[in-house]
């Protein structure tokens, strides 16, 4: 008997094993199969698939959210994509379901699960990054199998591949459609509506996403999905002003409560109290309770940030800084929020006016942040825009303390840099302690230093030599002067400890960095300057009178140049617009002390400022002229002169590049490198100084040309420049002889001035050196004068690399 049921169930695998007959046991057979191996596998594949996508992604919640808590493979990456290999399997499965079982007779698929089969390749491929694969087995599911239930699911998930594909408007569109007009159950619907507003998110359509994510939260079964989507509508009513509505949606991610992450949970939380009025006794008692407990001590970083910005919403910045330094000290990895504390320090240093400070804190902040990133880009621009200022700072600052220094006597300069030095050895060893986690704090002491710490030990040996000199090893050597060790002598364990310590510990390093009397001047002219641009920047960049005033006033006090008064004059007497009794006095200097000024002339006739840079504008313009007329002494000249009478550094640095330009057309290379080195230095920040930089990065343009296959040759008459007016007749019979010759087209004829001395009159265009020597013979015979002074017949490479580089002799033994 059980032979015989065995020998009918061979029989009937084997006649259902065909997918070719449309008979109850062969759909059976295949229907069983397919589901129950192959599709199992491979949706249990895609299933731990989703789930490892899914583990190893951390959500950055202080931004926006993605509505899907996964990220997915670039469509269009520039390189191959690694794939998941559970996704592999995933597709491998799907691709033999239908290879293995679809039963596709008289065009009609007769096995149910091929459908499945299909949906599973589909969502596989689009897992997997390959988008465009997974539309083409969506569509095939839907046009062959439009009577399968599955058909409007496939219809969804092609609209979130053209979704991922960067297709949004259009994705939007058919999704909107899937969601109204077809037959959808419960996951299904919560699916369709977070894509929807997924789409619109991505179309910055903030305002409309929030209905469809209303609909996703309220039909999703899955607790973090629908804590996701509702911490997701938090953050959009936050980004639209909606501070009830963002408090009514990150209430419904703390009612989920332990079903949720608790960094999910506690994020929502923290963005609720934010959201409270400012100074609210609840709010600050809410606070007060997450920092107690024991439970939500790993997230400490993020509530003393948040407590902090609540402070700074109700105007209590001291406590606010207390806090947010508190937020640092807890040692928090995460680099995102570090970016947060010390931009908020930097906004709060530009709120005070302390722009340094502010410069390093945004340094900071650039530090924590992913370079290439928006928010980079934001933070660099800023900080850009204080580094004139800071510079202009940090100028003042130094140089008012050399000077200060200067003016000290020696003894009082040994005491200021031993008390720096003593500071050094202090923050040293704070540091130090700090980085040993206290290991140092049971360690032997004995006065001042610790036994058994190198560094230590050698900042003491250090202490005693500063206070003791070098006092020998011998008895009473306390009360005994004359136990000191003579002139040349060493002291074995002081000279040891000295040999440890960093030269910014010797006193000698900061002695001999004192400027000598003879560079006050200098200095001072610095000083002027600094002074200056940081009034003209508060004034014109922050428009911050206070403060412009001030560094005004401080310039006027320092007793500076002459060009430095009457600008200042000027500047102060606008500054003073609202006080007319200031604004007189201001006035009646520069009235009285510089009439013949052109800020005098600006008071007495408000248009003479535009003559005035019409008149500049003009004046380099004619410059520039010249410069086309190869006139480059002349431009020299005129430059050497214009720029000392300028106030503006644009205008400067403007003709400080004609004239490299021109120097480098007289002098060669060398010249032209140095004078825009100059350039650069003098007048950074310029548009002339980024030009002259441009050139300079680029400077490998002048190296020598190697001769080519095929060149061009040049016949070239060296004369002196004296003999330009010989020079331009002879240009003129040649050019009317290249028209009767009908070769004008051809050949071109031009004076170039090749140094200071020298002169060339150039032929350029013959095809060959054969083709210029047969003309320089042809031109001998009929203008005999044309040819008496030195000519060459010369390839364009080599005259362009002798007349870059002036390599007169180069020409001369051609």
């Amino acid at each position: 008997m059980r032979n015989a049921i065995l020998f009918c169930i061979i029989i009937l695998v084997a006649v259902g094993c065909s997918t070719k007959k449309d008979a109850a046991v062969n759909r059976f057979y295949h229907k069983t199969t397919s589901k129950f191996n192959p599709l199992f596998n491979g949706e249990e594949a895609l299933r731990y698939g989703l789930l490892d996508i899914t583990l190893n992604h951390n959500d950055n919640y202080w931004l926006r959210l993605p509505v899907d808590p996964y990220i997915l493979p670039e469509a269009y990456a520039p390189e191959e994509v690694t794939t998941n290999e559970f996704f592999d399997r995933a597709q491998e499965k799907a691709v033999l379901t239908v290879q293995k079982h679809s039963m596709l007779i008289k065009g009609e698929q007769r096995n149910n699960q091929i459908a499945r089969a299909y949906l599973l390749l589909g969502k596989a491929r689009y897992y997997n990054g390959k988008y465009l694969q997974a539309i083409e087995a969506f569509t095939y599911l839907v046009k062959n199998m439009a009577g399968d239930e599955l058909g409007i699911v496939a219809e969804l998930w092609r609209s979130k591949s053209y979704l991922a594909l960067g297709q949004h408007d259009r994705a939007a569109r058919e999704l909107i459609n899937i969601a109204y007009f077809g037959t959808l159950n419960n996951e299904q619907y919560a699916v369709s509506q977070a894509a929807i507003a997924d789409a619109l998110l991505r179309e910055e359509k903030d305002s409309l996403a929030t209905d469809p994510l209303r609909k996703a939260f309220a039909t999703e079964k899955s607790a973090y999905k629908r804590g996701r989507y509702a911490y997701l509508l938090g953050q959009l009513y936050e980004d639209l002003n909606y501070a009830d509505s963002a408090i009514v949606a990150y209430q419904y991610v703390l009612d989920l409560n332990r079903r949720l992450p608790r960094e999910l949970w506690i994020h929502a939380r923290l963005a609720q109290l934010k959201n409270n009025p400012p100074k609210d006794e609840e709010t600050l008692k809410a606070y007060k309770r997450l920092l107690r407990s024991d439970e939500d001590r790993r997230f400490r970083d993020k509530i003393h940030y948040f407590y902090g910005t609540y402070l700074l919403k109700g105007g209590d910045t001291i406590n606010a800084e207390t806090a947010l330094n508190t937020s640092l000290q807890t040692k928090t990895n995460d680099t995102y929020l570090k970016s947060l504390i010390y931009e908020q320090f930097a906004l709060n240093r530009l709120d005070q006016v302390d722009f340094v400070k502010a410069g390093a804190y945004l340094d900071s902040t650039l530090q924590n942040l992913t370079a290439k990133t928006r928010r980079y880009r934001k933070v660099a621009r800023q900080r850009k825009k204080l580094d004139d200022i800071i510079t202009y700072e940090n100028t003042i600052t130094e140089i008012d303390s050399l000077l200060l220094l200067m003016d000290m006597p020696e003894e009082d300069q040994k005491a200021v840099v031993n008390a720096h030095i003593q500071k050094i050895i202090a923050d040293n060893e704070k540091a130090e302690a700090e980085a040993n986690d206290g290991a140092t704090g049971s360690v032997a002491t004995l006065g001042d230093f610790y036994f058994y710490n190198s560094r230590q030990v050698a900042n003491g040996k250090l202490r005693f030599q500063q206070n003791w000199a070098n006092i020998a090893l011998a008895d009473n050597w306390k009360y005994d002067p004359t136990k000191s060790i003579a002139a040349g002598e060493e002291t074995p364990a002081v000279g040891d400890a000295t040999e440890i310590l960093d030269h910014t510990l010797d006193p000698k390093t900061y002695l001999s960095q004192i400027p000598p009397p003879k560079a006050r001047d200098s200095l001072k002219l610095l000083q002027n300057e600094a002074y200056f641009q940081a009034g003209l920047a508060y004034k014109e960049q922050f428009l911050i009178k206070g403060f412009a005033i001030d560094r005004f006033n401080s310039l006027m006090a320092a007793n500076p140049a002459v060009s430095y008064i009457p600008p200042t004059l000027y500047y102060m007497n606008e500054l003073y617009d609202d006080n007319p009794t200031e604004q007189r006095k201001w006035r009646s200097r520069i009235l009285t002390a510089y009439p013949e000024s052109d800020y005098a002339k600006l008071i007495q006739t408000p248009d003479a400022l535009a003559k005035t840079l019409a008149a500049n504008q003009a004046a380099i313009g004619a410059a520039k002229e010249k410069f086309n007329n190869q006139e480059f002494k002349a431009v020299i000249e005129e430059s050497e002169r214009f720029i000392p009478q300028l106030r503006d550094k644009e205008l400067q640095a403007s003709w400080a590049l004609l004239r490299a330009t021109s120097l480098g057309r007289l002098d060669g290379l060398e010249a032209y490198k140095n004078a825009l080195t100059s350039l650069v230095e003098t007048y950074p920040k310029t548009a002339g100084a980024q030009k002259a930089q441009a050139q300079l990065d680029g400077f490998d343009v002048y190296n020598d040309l190697e001769l080519g296959a095929r060149e061009k040759a040049k016949l070239v008459i060296i004369r002196s420049s004296e003999d330009r007016e010989q020079s331009e007749t002879d240009k003129a019979w040649l050019e009317t002889w290249l028209a009767e010759q009908g070769i004008e087209p051809l050949l071109r004829v031009s004076i170039d001035v090749f140094d200071r001395d020298v002169e060339t009159l150039v032929v350029h265009g013959f095809l060959s050196l054969k083709s210029a020597k047969e003309t320089a013979a042809f031109l001998r015979k009929r203008n005999p004068n044309l040819l008496t002074s030195k000519n060459v017949v010369i390839l364009a490479s080599q005259y362009r690399n002798a007349f870059v580089n002036k390599r007169l002799k180069q020409l001369e033994i051609m």
